[in-house]
């Protein structure tokens, strides 16, 4: 980390420095004392002009010294800048500040977790002398992850990034509808703050549970992850290498983490994942621009996020960060937003009913709203919808959608450019 160096920088100097000067004091005193026994044997010959020139070439003994003293701090401070120049340089920063990159999720929450290590004394990352300096300067996990991923990569990440996301999520906040339209757009589905229900088990896959326990394990080493180490992390359970790369990758999710914590942004990560897998499983490429498995993800990600979050974490994420981060064309953006709510809210209790079976309890809730999802005569709507459809006919055309039916508008017949 670039802060810490620069500190091990500096007390290497002041090490040197004080010891120069402990040298040279001990050399002036030497003197003195010598000048003094000389003074006093010309005292007893009282000779007084032996006696001022004898204390006047000590005076000038100490000058030259105070001379070649500053002389040497000087320098030594310029190798010091000199040396801190050259890690700053080596270091330089090439992204572009004006953008918002999405990093690789994994990374993100391992660096959460780091933050954490670092504040328990059960971890070996604890009793590290980073870890230490940074408990010492009462670092931030916002300040921590904005040095790190800026360390990690230093192409696209830039100090500020996490301070620029936060401020972007707040300003998502602050778009989101007001309360009453919520009401009238998405029926009995209000955020009003409440607490969080007890979160269900995530019911972790063999390979989840071990990719999750790599990054746990990482976090809580002495070790701080490199980005080779990030590149080179890999699962391999019986030759399986796809579950997290589905991790993809986030910006705005950072204020989650930063918000709730490490694993409550695992959960989401983890629902998102799930719904991308699944969709693709289930639809194979027709998965957005208004098609069926478009639908399918968005109503299987709220079902999942209320189920292992709450109604009001899938509401934050799904409507509010991802929907206006991310800006789509009318016909998309109020589809989401209907479909959204279908998962979450009118037919969430429908979705999630499941009984003892092998299959994980999102399995089932997965092949429930698959089954919803074919059911097109009774549970779909069409509406005739372009990217270019104007949003004040998209938005009245919604409003008048039952709650119960999904909603598309492309039926695999549209030419997307």
């Amino acid at each position: 980390m670039y802060k810490i160096v620069q500190n091990a920088e500096k007390n290497s100097f002041w090490a040197v420095f004080f010891i120069f000067f402990a040298l040279g004091f001990a050399y002036i005193k030497k003197m003195f004392y010598l000048c003094v026994r000389k003074g006093k044997s010309f005292a007893k010959i009282q000779n007084p002009l032996q006696i001022n020139h004898t204390f006047f070439r000590f005076k000038v003994m100490l000058k030259r010294y105070l001379i070649v003293f500053i002389a040497f701090a000087g320098l030594l401070t310029g190798c010091s800048q000199q040396r801190k120049t050259t890690i700053a340089v080596s270091n330089k920063n090439t992204a572009d500040t004006t953008a918002i990159p999405a990093l690789p999720s994994e990374a993100i929450y391992l660096l959460g977790q780091e933050w954490i290590a670092i504040h328990d004394s059960s971890t070996a990352k604890y009793h590290t002398p980073i870890a230490a300096q940074v408990r010492k300067n009462q670092t931030t996990m916002g300040e921590y992850l904005d040095q790190r991923l800026t360390d990690l990569y230093p192409q696209v990440a830039y100090p500020g990034y996490v301070n620029k996301v936060m401020r972007i999520a707040e300003w998502s906040m602050h778009q989101a509808q007001p309360q009453q339209n919520i009401i009238s757009n998405i029926g009995s589905e209000l955020p009003d703050g409440a607490q969080a229900a007890n979160m269900s088990s995530l019911e972790l896959t063999k390979e989840e549970f071990i990719r999750i326990n790599q990054l746990d394990r990482m976090a809580a080493s002495a070790e701080f992850a490199d980005k080779d180490a990030l590149d080179s992390l890999r699962l391999q359970v019986n030759n399986v290498d796809d579950t997290l790369s589905a991790w993809e990758t986030e910006n705005v999710g950072i204020s989650i983490m930063l918000t709730f914590g490490p694993n409550i942004y695992m959960r989401v990560m983890q629902c998102k994942i799930r719904a991308e897998q699944m969709a693709q499983y289930y639809y194979g490429d027709a998965t957005t621009y208004g098609r069926r498995g478009d639908a399918f993800k968005h109503i299987f990600v709220n079902a999942m996020l209320r189920k292992y979050t709450n109604r009001l974490m899938a509401w934050l994420v799904m409507d509010v960060y991802w929907e206006h981060v991310s800006p789509n064309a009318p016909c998309d953006h109020y589809m989401d937003i209907h479909n959204n709510t279908i998962g979450r809210q009118t037919r969430y209790k429908t979705f999630t009913h499941t009984v003892d079976s092998e299959l994980p309890s999102w399995m089932q809730i997965a092949t429930h709203i698959h089954s919803y999802i074919e059911d097109t005569t009774l549970n779909s709507v069409y509406q005739p919808w372009d990217l270019s459809t104007p949003s004040i006919v998209v938005k009245d055309a919604e409003k008048r959608t039952s709650n119960q039916q999904y909603i598309i508008w492309n039926q695999g017949d549209k030419i997307i450019p």
